[in-house]
C-alpha cells in the first residue's frame, strides 16, 4: 500500500523539541507525508534531511492554531494529529488504515489498543490491578458501538467518555477534524482543552463511528514536563470552567446545535436544548470512579503478533536513546504555579477576543471571573490593563492600572502608567509622577527610564 496516498501524519511540537528526533526516527521509514509545526520560542536544528518532512516554526502560536496550521497543509483523504511524546505503531496505523478503506462509508475513524510507556526508564508501564500492560480502551473496545443515528451516536460518546478516553490521536477523516478545529477558532468559548476534547467527541459522533480495532495503536508517553500552551485551563478549575462553558451555550448562537441540527431535522431549538441537557449531565457526573468489570481485566493484550511486538520494542529503543538529562519531574508546587498562570491567561485569551468580535458582555464576565479568582495580585491587574491598552481603551487601561499602583509595581509598569495617564488628557498627574519616578529611579534603569521621560515630553509637551 502506498500510504503517502491515503494519509499525513501532523505533529504538534512546543517546547520539548527533545522529542522530535526520536519521532523523525521511528517513522523514517514509513512511506507518507509528514508535517511538524512547533509553537517553540527558537527553531529545531535537524541533524539530517528527511524527502517526506516539513517543517514550520510558528513562535507563540496557540495550542489550537498549531494544530490547525498542520490541518490546513493536507491533502489527503485521512489524517493523524499526533504530540510530540506520543507513538502510534506503524503497524497500528496500516491496520486503521486498510479498515477503513473498506468500511469507510460507517466510520470516519478508526484507532486501537493505547498502553504506557514510561519516559525515564523507555519501558512500558503496568496496570498494577493485573501486572500487565494497562488496557486503556478496554471498554469501547468490549462495547464495540456502531450505529447509524448521529443523535444516538453523540448520547453514547459523551456518556461514555471517562471510560473511552478522548477522540483524539485517531486515524481520522481529515475534513472532519478540520471541521472541530475551524469550529473551535471560530469560538473561544469552546476551546478550554479538558473540554474541548468533549466537544470534539460531539463533533466525530455527528460525522460518523469510530472503530477501536483489536490491535496496540498508541504508546503513550507518562511524560509529566509540565509545558503549558497558552489556553490550557488549570486542572483545579475543571469544574467551574466546564459549567461555565455549559451556561455560555445558553446565551451564544451554540455551533454544536447547529450542527446537530443539520445531521438530525431536528428543529435547531430542539437540537439546541438536547445538546445543554448533555453537556450539563456530562458535567454533573465528571469525577465519578468508573466501575470496572473484572471479566474485562481477563481481556489478552492484543499485542501478541509479532510485527506489534517488534514495533513496541522499536519505540522503546528510540526513547532510549533518546533518554534526556533535563529533569522531567517537576514539584506540585510548580504545576500548581504553572497551571494558573495557565488559567489566567485563558481568560485573558478569552476577553481579548470576545472584545474583538464586539461580545462586550462576555468579555466582562471573563474579567470578572478572573478578578474573583486572581485580582488581589498586582500583576493581574496589569495583565488586564495591558489588555484593554492593546485596544487604545485607556481610560479602562488605567482604572486596572491604578488598582496595581496601589500594591506596588516595577518601573516597566510604572512607565506604562505614566503613557497611560498623559494619553487620557491628565497631564499635571502625569508630570508629577514623572518626577517621583526620576526620585525613585536606580543607576541600572537610569539610562532607560531618561529616555522614556524625554519621549513622553516631546509626545505631551511636558516640562
Amino acid at each position: 500500500m502506498n500510504y503517502q496516498d491515503y494519509i499525513t501524519i501532523v505533529i504538534t511540537v512546543h517546547e520539548r523539541q527533545r522529542f522530535v528526533k526520536r519521532l523523525l526516527m521511528y517513522y523514517e521509514d514509513f512511506n507518507c507525508r509528514k508535517i511538524i509545526v512547533d509553537s517553540s520560542k527558537t527553531s529545531y536544528q535537524f541533524d539530517k534531511n528527511y524527502s517526506d518532512v516539513e517543517y514550520y516554526h510558528e513562535a507563540g502560536i496557540s495550542y489550537y492554531d498549531n494544530i490547525y496550521k498542520g490541518l490546513k497543509l493536507v491533502k489527503t483523504k485521512y489524517v493523524l494529529q499526533l504530540p510530540d511524546d506520543d507513538f502510534a505503531l506503524k503497524q497500528g496505523i496500516v491496520e486503521c488504515l486498510k479498515f477503513l478503506l473498506k468500511e469507510g462509508d460507517l466510520y470516519v475513524g478508526a484507532d486501537g489498543e493505547r498502553i504506557k510507556f514510561s519516559e525515564e526508564t523507555g519501558t512500558i508501564k503496568k496496570d498494577k490491578k493485573i501486572g500487565k500492560p494497562e488496557l486503556r480502551l478496554r471498554l469501547r473496545l468490549a462495547d464495540d458501538f456502531l450505529s447509524h443515528a448521529p443523535l444516538d451516536r453523540v448520547k453514547y460518546f459523551l456518556k461514555h467518555y471517562v471510560s473511552h478516553l478522548p477522540i483524539n490521536h485517531v486515524v481520522l477523516k481529515t475534513d472532519v477534524l478540520k471541521q472541530v478545529f475551524e469550529i473551535s477558532l471560530q469560538h473561544p468559548f469552546l476551546k478550554p482543552v479538558h473540554y474541548h476534547e468533549r466537544v470534539m467527541s460531539y463533533i466525530v459522533a455527528i460525522n460518523g463511528n469510530v472503530k477501536t480495532l483489536p490491535i496496540v495503536y498508541l504508546l503513550k508517553s507518562t511524560n509529566e514536563s509540565s509545558i503549558q500552551w497558552a489556553d490550557f485551563p488549570a486542572d483545579l478549575e475543571r469544574d467551574k470552567q466546564f459549567y461555565t462553558i455549559v451556561e455560555r451555550l445558553k446565551s451564544n448562537c451554540d455551533p454544536l446545535s447547529q450542527l446537530l441540527s443539520e445531521a438530525t431535522g431536528m428543529s435547531l431549538g430542539e437540537a439546541h436544548n438536547f445538546t445543554l441537557k448533555l453537556f450539563a449531565d456530562h458535567w454533573q457526573s465528571m469525577g465519578r470512579p468508573v466501575e470496572i468489570p473484572p471479566e474485562f481485566y481477563r481481556i489478552p493484550l492484543p499485542s501478541d503478533r509479532p510485527e506489534f511486538q517488534e514495533q513496541i520494542q522499536q519505540v522503546l529503543r528510540v526513547v532510549k536513546e533518546n533518554i534526556s538529562e533535563e529533569p522531567i519531574i517537576i514539584s506540585l508546587k510548580q504545576k500548581k504555579t504553572e497551571a494558573q498562570q495557565s488559567l489566567i491567561q485563558l481568560h485573558l485569551n478569552l476577553f481579548s477576543e470576545y472584545r474583538r468580535s464586539g461580545q462586550i458582555t462576555q468579555a466582562s464576565d471573563e474579567l470578572q471571573q478572573l478578578e474573583d479568582m486572581f485580582g488581589k495580585q498586582s500583576e493581574i491587574q496589569v495583565a488586564i490593563g495591558d489588555r484593554f491598552w492593546d485596544i487604545q481603551d485607556f481610560e479602562q487601561a488605567l482604572k486596572h492600572y491604578y488598582k496595581a499602583l496601589s500594591q506596588g509595581v516595577d518601573i516597566n509598569t510604572s512607565m506604562k502608567i505614566i503613557s497611560c495617564i498623559a494619553k487620557t488628557g491628565n497631564i499635571g498627574l502625569a508630570t508629577q509622577l514623572i518626577q517621583q519616578l526620576e526620585d525613585a529611579v536606580g543607576p541600572d534603569e537610569g539610562n532607560k527610564v531618561y529616555h522614556f521621560i524625554e519621549k513622553l515630553k516631546k509626545s505631551y509637551g511636558l516640562i
